[in-house]
């Protein structure tokens, strides 16, 4: 008898375990307070320590307007990400700001958890999560973080969940170049780090992705869902030619990756600029295909049909051709607008190891 209740015992506990779990509450969580935020350093330098305290092993350093993400309270210290490693900083030299919607990253469910429609436990449960699947940050609000989730928004508790991620908004950072409202960034439209031909592929993947932790770019994102939260819409401007034969301006909105639109819309100002005014009738960037940049957001068709594509043995695959000589849509080799996307570090799909040739693909890696 005494080992059948011992068992029941045993069985109810486990149970509450996993009742608490999937609810999104943890086990001794009542002993820091959840305060999610963006925490920016007010300080010259403020240390990210292993523990709360100031004899604590110093991991990292961040300087004055440097930011990281605060996952919860501990008495005077923040537990915070800060260049992917999670320390501890002195809540004294941090200034918090707890609620926004911003992409911060992806993330990882530490444990069975729900998604509710808001930041409470009251909240209906929009999606259940298991453990180790992933989710994209795309905000916080007082202990919670906002995320998309399969398709679907919704809100888990800051400390269900793993960030996988270097931070957008951590400028400590070197992979946070891009800001959408200017601010940070290494110059260049608003305030965003616009590629160059002088970058390395190192420099690129820290630039677009945060990270060079992966083993292809072009298959970073699992899903269309997760690579869609990546893409921004570009509005352009191009040159064409109407039935008459005259030029006239165009006006086009080009899906790409939101760390790359403003080197985008650098390259089509300046080819817009372009005395002899090129024509462009097609364009198109992302889209989700097999081991393409265009998954990534990092490539560019201009003039689909016109610029064909060849095999290694000059057989066309897809296209009308290519002859530059006598059609205004087909892009000269190496002519202007070879050298302003050059300039902005792309490469034209002509000069793959493969023998392929692309001629209407702009690419960020060149693949």
């Amino acid at each position: 008898m005494t080992r059948i209740l011992r068992r029941g015992c045993a069985l109810l506990l486990a149970l509450a375990l996993s009742v608490c779990l999937l609810g999104g509450v943890l086990p001794g969580a009542s002993a820091s307070e959840l305060k999610t935020a963006i925490g920016t350093v007010k300080a010259g330098a403020l240390y990210l320590r292993e523990t709360p305290s100031t004899s604590g092993k110093i991991l990292a350093t961040a300087y004055r307007g440097d930011k990281a993400v605060v996952i919860q309270r501990e008495g005077e210290w923040y537990k915070v990400v800060f260049n992917l490693k999670i320390g501890y900083m002195y809540g004294e030299y941090l200034e918090l700001d707890e609620i926004k919607n911003i992409k911060i990253g992806y993330a990882r469910f530490d444990y069975g958890s729900n998604v509710r429609g808001g930041p409470g436990t009251e909240s209906s449960v929009v999606a259940r999560a298991p453990r180790n699947e992933t989710c994209f940050i795309v905000g916080f609000n007082r202990g919670w973080y906002k995320v998309s989730y399969n398709g679907r928004s919704g809100y888990v508790r800051s400390d269900l969940v793993t960030m996988l991620e270097t931070p957008y908004e951590n400028t400590g950072s070197p992979g946070n170049t891009y800001h959408e409202n200017g601010s940070g960034g290494g110059g260049g439209s608003g305030g965003a780090k616009l590629g160059s031909a002088s970058m390395t592929a190192y420099e690129k993947a820290m630039m677009i992705f945060g990270t060079v932790h992966f083993s292809d770019h072009r298959l970073v994102y699992a899903s269309p869902a997760e690579a869609r939260a990546h893409m921004t819409d570009v509005t352009i401007r191009t040159w064409d030619l109407n039935a008459r034969g005259e030029k006239y301006t165009r006006s086009w909105s080009l899906t790409v990756h939101q760390n790359i639109a403003p080197t985008v819309r650098a390259i089509f100002e300046e080819i817009y600029a372009l005395p002899e005014k090129p024509p462009i009738h097609s364009l198109g960037g992302y889209r989700w295909e097999s081991k393409s940049e265009h998954t990534v957001g990092l490539a560019l068709d201009v003039n689909a049909r016109e610029n064909g594509y060849f095999s290694p043995s000059g057989q066309l695959l897809y296209g009308t051709g290519f002859d530059p000589a006598h059609n205004p849509y087909a892009i000269p080799v190496e002519g202007a607008i070879d050298r302003i996307f050059a300039k902005y570090g792309f490469k034209r799909g002509i000069y793959w190891h493969s023998g392929y040739k692309d001629y209407m693909h702009y690419s960020f890696f060149g693949t």
